[in-house]
């Protein structure tokens, strides 16, 4: 009896062993969090990418799966399968995430937050932010009192801004929230350069003048 139990023993033992040691082929995690506020962001959509190589530098990727962060921001997806099961290889990457009235970020063509598990079996991303919609109203007049006779214009960080020149306008633009945004314009050559610093709310809309 005794030697029945040693080997019912060994057999728990091993396939003890057995499972605990099981790796997850990919772990994905991290926090979603707001630009300027740290606040976390509950219910942002997050969707996971699976490329699959079909040859040297050849290859397709499609939306694999897609979650939400729970209340304080985190998200955590992992999955058993080897990414890499075809002769080509392939991985699973973290793709895009939405929320509501906050600008859509694709991380997986995202230099700032990309990663990939092409070599990495846990990807920790620590926090990513997501930028508020604010809204910057502009109006552009040429006034007679003011000399110069054009006005180029550029916000810093904002590409809708930038590069617009000379003609009287008015228009409302959707820009990134809490954060300042430098509003640069000059009337001549000879004045040079000069700055409007406007204090950027997330969900609001800010009025700016500039009259030449």
């Amino acid at each position: 009896m005794k030697k029945i139990h040693s080997i019912l023993f060994l057999i728990v033992g091993i396939l003890t062993i057995s499972s605990c040691g099981k790796n997850k082929y990919t772990i994905i995690e991290g926090h979603i969090l707001e630009y300027g506020t740290d606040r976390p962001i509950d219910g942002a959509t997050l969707t996971i990418n699976k490329w699959v190589s079909t040859g040297f530098l050849e290859g397709y990727s499609f939306v694999l799966d897609s979650f939400h962060t729970d209340e304080t921001g985190y998200f955590y997806w992992e999955t058993d399968e080897d990414p890499a099961s075809n002769d080509n290889g392939g991985w699973y990457e973290l793709g895009v995430i939405q929320k509501d009235q906050y600008f859509t970020l694709n991380v997986a063509n995202s230099g700032l937050y990309y990663q990939s598990t092409r070599h990495l079996e846990h990807d920790d991303f620590g926090d990513i932010y997501l930028d508020p919609y604010a809204w910057l109203h502009l109006v552009v007049e040429d006034v007679p009192e003011v000399e110069g006779n054009f006005c180029r214009f550029w916000g810093n960080g904002f590409n809708n801004l930038d590069d617009l020149n000379g003609d009287a306008f008015e228009d409302i633009f959707l820009i990134k929230g809490n954060r300042e945004l430098e509003v640069k314009y000059i009337f001549d050559f000879e004045e040079g350069k000069m700055i409007d610093t406007l204090n950027i709310v997330k969900l609001d809309t800010i009025f700016h003048s500039i009259k030449y």
